[in-house]
C-alpha cells in the first residue's frame, strides 16, 4: 500500500515538474526477482543504498544524444532502496523524500537530464555547484523555482557551472525537448505556470502481479541482534544479508540492534557480520523466532580482494587469516543465480580462487566461508565493474555507465566521474573492503573503505574525480566540516587526506582520485598552528588523551610542549619534549579546555579526532582567570658531580636566581644511580614583569652553594645542563718577616 502512494506520488510530482505534460501510467509490479533484468525500476531490500539511475536508460538501445557529439545513452534502470530520507540514515523514510528521490532519478533514466548540483572545476574535479534552481538541483523543495525542470531563461549564468550545461550545453527543457515531442510531431515547450500541485485524472494505475512461486514470506521479519545472550546494536560497519538457494539478498544495515529481514521466509539463511568488532551470527529462519545471536571471532578479520580480470572472470584473493583452513568461495552475480561451492587454494600467502561466469557478472556478492563447526568463520563482500566491459548484452540488464561516471559501488555511494575514455575490455571496479589499515590515532572513519581497481590499460585517472555520498549519523558530532577522502599509500604505509570539497546539504565530499587503492572516508577536527616557534593551544576535546596521541597528526612538526598548573606554586609548569630523557617529561597528557605552549618547526595544521569542543579552538591566551602565565619557561635539566666535601643527594634543592630573586627551583632526584634534576625557569609572570629578561644570565644554586655554569635563559626547548660541584675560591696570603737594617 505505501508502495502504490509512493508511486503514484511520483507520478504527481512529474506532472507539476513537467508543467502537466508527464505523468506515470501503467505500472506492475513484479515481486522476488522477476523480470529483474528488464525493469525499469529495481527496489533493492538495503536500506542503505543512495538511489542512482542511468541517464536516458529509457532506451533499448545504445543511442547517441543528436546534438552532442561522443555522447551516448545505454539502456539501464533506476535503482533505489525500500526506504530513503534526504539525510542517507538507514532505517527510516522521512515525509516524502522517496517519492521525490525517484521523480528526480526519473529525471535522469526518463528525461535523460543531469544533476544541476554538480560540476566539474577548472582542472575536472567534480564540485558542488550552488545558484541553479529547479527539482535537478533540490526535489525535496517545494517553493518555486525549485519546483519545476529549469527553463532556458535565467539558465546562465546560474547554471553555467552545473553538470547539464559543461555536458550538454541545455538548459532541463531543452533537454526534454530534444528527446520528446508531441503526438503531432511538435515540440514540448514549458507552460511557464507554478502548477499544476495533482493529477487531474487518475492516469496512474499500479498492478501487482502475485509471484510465480508461492509467497512465504513471513508478515514482519523483524529481528533483535544478542550476543552472550544480551541485546546489542552493531556500529556503521555492521551488513546482513539473506540467503536463499542460488540468491543473495543484500538487507542493508541493523538500526540500534534491530533488522528487518525484507523478503524473508522460513528455511532461509540469515547472517551478520560486523568485521569492525570482529564478530558475526548466522542461522537458519524458523516460524516465532525474533532473535539473532551474534559470537565474538577476535582472530577472523579476512581481507577479501576481488579483481574482475575479464566480465566472466573474477578473481578472488582471501589474505589475513592462517593457513591449513579448508576455505571455500561464492559468487553470486546481481542478475544470475550463482554457481556451485568452490574449493580456495593456499599458494603460500592467501587463498585464490578465479569464478568463471557464463554471462557478464558486471556487479555480484562474493560468500567466503570455513567449512567447520557453528559458528562458522565467513565473510561477504561485493564489488561492481563500470567503463567498456566487452561482450555486454543490454537485454541481460547490465547496468552500463556514462563515460562520465563509469564506476558506481554497490551501495551508490561511492562514484567516479571524470571524462574517462575506454578501449574494448577495459573498465574499472569498486569493491567495499573487508579489511583495512587502522586509521590515523587524529581521524574517525565515516563509513566503508572502498578499493578501486582498473584493468592494465584502463585510462588514467588525472582529472578524475571520487564522490563519496555518507549518512550524516555516522558523523561525529561538530566534525562534519572537516570531512576528508582519504587515499592509502602502500609504499608509505599510511593514510594519506586529499582535497576535499564538501557538499554539507547533500552529504556528499569528493577528492582527486589519485590511483588504483584504497578510499575511505574519515573525519577530524581541524585547526590551523600558524607559524614556526612557540603557539598558545587550547584543547578542544572533551577528553584526555596522550600527548603522543593527541599530537599524532604534527608528530614531525614540533619540539616542545608545556602546561602550566596554578594549582602547584613550587613546580607549576609540566614539559613534554620529544628529545630529552624520559624522566625530564612530566606532561604525559592534553585535558579539555586546558591551554598549553608548543614549539613548532613551521606553520602546519592539527588535525584531532573528537567530539564537537566546548568552545572554538583558538590561538589567543585564555583569561587571566585559568592562572596561565602566557610564556613558557625555560628547563634545564642534567646530573650533578660528586666532588671533594660534596656529594648530591636526592631531595637537595636547586634554585635559579636573578638579581636576588628566584625565577625557577626543584629538588634532586635518581635516575640510574645518579643524581639528577629538572629545573624550569619562569620568565614573563603573571603580572606582566620578567623575573628574567631573554638573554640573561642565571645564577644557578643547590643547597644554597653555587655551581657552574651559569647558561644564558633561553626557552626554545629543553637544554642539558651538567652541574659541577659548588666552587671553592683559595685566596693566597703573604706574610714576610721585616728586619731592621
Amino acid at each position: 500500500q505505501r508502495l502504490e502512494y509512493d508511486l503514484k506520488r511520483t507520478s504527481q510530482l512529474l506532472f507539476d515538474w513537467s508543467d502537466g505534460q508527464a505523468a506515470l501510467g501503467a505500472v506492475t509490479i513484479y515481486q522476488a526477482r522477476e523480470h529483474w533484468n528488464d525493469a525499469d525500476v529495481r527496489i533493492y531490500a538495503t536500506n542503505r543504498m543512495r538511489p542512482n539511475a542511468n541517464r536516458g536508460g529509457i532506451v533499448s538501445d545504445i543511442t547517441p544524444d543528436p546534438l552532442v557529439a561522443g555522447m551516448f545513452y545505454y539502456p539501464g534502470q533506476v535503482r533505489i532502496g525500500a526506504e530513503w530520507n534526504r539525510y542517507g540514515d538507514p532505517g527510516s523514510s522521512l515525509s516524502e523524500d522517496w517519492p521525490r528521490t525517484l521523480a528526480h532519478e526519473f529525471g535522469h533514466y526518463l528525461f535523460y537530464l543531469d544533476d544541476n548540483y554538480l560540476g566539474f572545476n577548472d582542472q575536472g574535479l567534480l564540485v558542488p555547484t550552488e545558484g541553479c534552481t529547479g527539482v535537478m538541483s533540490n526535489p525535496y523543495r517545494e517553493d518555486y523555482p525549485y519546483d519545476e525542470f529549469h527553463l532556458l531563461d535565467e539558465w546562465l549564468p546560474a547554471c553555467q557551472n552545473t553538470l547539464s550545461h559543461q555536458l550538454t550545453g541545455r538548459a532541463d527543457w531543452q533537454t526534454v525537448s530534444t528527446f520528446y515531442t508531441l503526438p503531432d510531431g511538435g515540440a514540448i515547450e514549458p507552460q511557464l505556470n507554478e502548477g499544476p500541485s495533482s493529477l487531474p485524472i487518475d492516469v496512474t494505475r499500479v498492478q501487482v502481479v502475485a509471484p510465480a512461486t508461492p509467497d512465504t514470506t513471513l508478515p514482519e521479519p523483524i529481528y533483535y541482534l544478542t550476543q552472550d545472550n544480551q541485546y546489542i546494536a552493531t556500529g556503521s560497519s555492521a551488513r546482513a544479508f539473506l540467503m536463499r538457494g542460488d540468491w543473495l539478498t543484500d538487507l542493508g544495515q541493523p538500526v540500534l540492534g534491530r533488522l528487518r529481514a525484507r523478503g524473508a521466509s522460513v528455511g532461509d539463511r540469515l547472517c551478520v557480520f560486523e568485521p569492525g568488532e570482529k564478530r558475526l551470527g548466522c542461522e537458519l529462519i524458523a516460524e516465532n523466532d525474533q532473535l539473532l545471536a551474534l559470537s565474538a571471532l577476535p582472530g577472523w578479520q579476512p581481507d577479501i580482494q576481488i579483481t574482475p580480470v575479464t566480465t566472466r572472470t573474477i578473481e578472488v584473493d582471501v589474505s589475513n587469516v592462517p593457513s591449513g583452513l579448508s576455505m571455500y568461495g561464492r559468487l553470486y552475480p546481481y542478475n544470475d543465480a550463482a554457481a556451485a561451492a568452490q574449493t580456495l587454494v593456499w599458494d603460500g600467502d592467501s587463498y585464490v580462487r578465479q569464478f568463471n561466469t557464463s554471462a557478464p557478472a558486471l556487479a555480484g556478492y562474493v560468500q567466503i566461508w570455513v567449512d567447520e563447526a557453528a559458528p562458522r568463520r565467513e565473510a561477504v563482500t561485493d564489488y561492481t565493474i563500470g567503463g567498456n566491459p566487452a561482450n555486454i548484452d543490454a537485454d541481460e540488464g547490465a547496468p552500463i555507465l556514462s563515460r562520465f561516471a563509469p564506476a558506481l559501488s554497490s551501495d551508490g555511494q561511492v562514484i567516479l566521474f571524470g571524462d574517462l575514455s575506454f578501449e574494448q575490455d577495459e573498465f574499472y571496479s569498486l569493491q567495499i573492503a573487508t579489511l583495512s589499515p587502522a586509521p590515523p590515532l587524529w581521524a574517525t572513519p565515516v563509513g566503508h573503505s572502498y578499493r578501486l581497481l582498473g584493468t592494465p590499460n584502463a585510462p588514467d585517472l588525472s582529472g578524475a574525480s571520487l564522490s563519496f555520498d555518507y549518512i550524516g549519523s555516522q558523523v561525529p558530532d561538530g566534525e562534519e566540516t572537516w570531512l576528508k577522502i582519504f587515499y592509502y599509500d602502500e609504499a608509505l604505509s599510511v593514510w594519506q587526506p586529499l582535497t576535499t570539497t564538501l557538499d554539507l546539504e547533500r552529504n556528499s565530499a569528493s577528492a582527486p582520485a589519485h590511483q588504483t587503492g584504497l578510499y575511505a572516508l574519515m573525519s577530524s577536527l581541524d585547526i590551523p598552528l600558524e607559524g614556526a616557534g612557540w603557539n598558545l593551544i587550547s584543547y578542544p576535546v572533551q577528553d584526555t588523551r596522550p600527548i603522543t596521541e593527541a599530537l599524532a597528526s604534527i608528530e614531525d612538526f614540533y619540539t616542545t610542549v608545556y602546561g602550566y598548573e596554578a594549582t602547584d606554586p613550587d613546580d607549576p609548569w609540566r614539559v613534554y619534549d620529544v628529545d630529552v630523557p624520559e624522566w625530564v617529561n612530566d606532561l604525559f597528557t592534553l585535558e579539555f579546555a586546558h591551554s598549553y605552549w608548543i614549539n613548532l618547526t613551521e606553520a602546519v595544521t592539527w588535525y584531532l579526532k573528537g567530539p564537537q569542543p566546548s568552545s572554538s579552538p583558538s590561538a589567543s591566551p585564555p583569561s587571566a582567570a585559568s592562572g596561565f602565565v602566557p610564556l613558557p619557561p625555560a628547563t634545564y635539566y642534567g646530573a650533578l658531580q660528586t666532588s671533594p666535601g660534596f656529594t648530591p643527594v636526592v631531595g637537595m634543592q636547586v634554585q635559579a636566581v636573578y638579581n636576588g630573586r628566584v625565577c625557577g627551583q626543584a629538588l634532586t632526584q635518581e635516575q640510574d644511580g645518579q643524581i639528577v634534576y629538572v629545573l624550569k625557569v619562569s620568565g614573563l609572570l603573571p603580572d606582566g614583569t620578567f623575573c628574567i629578561p631573554p638573554g640573561e644570565h642565571l645564577l644557578l644554586f643547590v643547597d644554597g652553594h653555587l655551581v657552574f655554569p651559569s647558561p644564558v635563559w633561553e626557552n626554545h626547548r629543553p637544554i642539558e645542563l651538567n652541574l659541577n660541584s659548588p666552587i671553592q675560591i683559595i685566596i693566597p696570603v703573604l706574610f714576610k718577616n721585616w728586619e731592621a737594617p
